[in-house]
């Protein structure tokens, strides 16, 4: 399932917009696009680049209702893909993550993570732990 709330962080830069979805559906039929709700990329205009690129309250904000949406799903395991910047935004809101496990992504880098729910906390992800000791990589084929 694509959705917009796990995209690369919304800057300056051309390579953090996105296709049209119908040429993503072309491209990828396999995946499914109806959480994307708007044919062209209508959040290309509303930049998270404030207070600065790698600390931006907007993507930020994405992160956390990513991980609310997630915590929603019927699904136990569920594979996210995104890009470093926006994964370092939702490592960074649990603050008691090691640096290890917060440290910029290696390309095609793979981390595995468990969303806790704590009774009695609000509803929705309050914490996430580390199902595995170390990042494992994909290699080219």
């Amino acid at each position: 399932i694509a959705t917009e709330l796990a995209r690369e962080r919304i800057s300056r830069y051309t390579c953090d917009g996105r296709r049209d979805r119908s040429v993503l559906r072309a491209e990828f039929p396999h995946v499914d696009f109806s959480e994307i709700p708007t044919e062209e990329d209508a959040l290309w205009l509303m930049k998270e680049d404030l207070p600065d690129d790698l600390s931006a309250t907007g993507c930020f904000e994405r992160a956390a209702e990513l991980m609310r949406w997630l915590h929603a799903r019927e699904e136990r395991h569920i594979a996210v893909v995104s890009h470093w910047v926006f994964l370092s935004h939702l490592l960074r809101l649990f603050p008691k993550l090691t640096k290890e496990h917060t440290k910029p992504f290696a390309n095609a880098e793979l981390r595995y993570f468990t969303l806790v729910s704590v009774p009695g906390a609000d509803p929705g992800p309050t914490r996430l732990s580390t199902t595995m000791s170390g990042p494992s990589h994909f290699s080219s084929i």
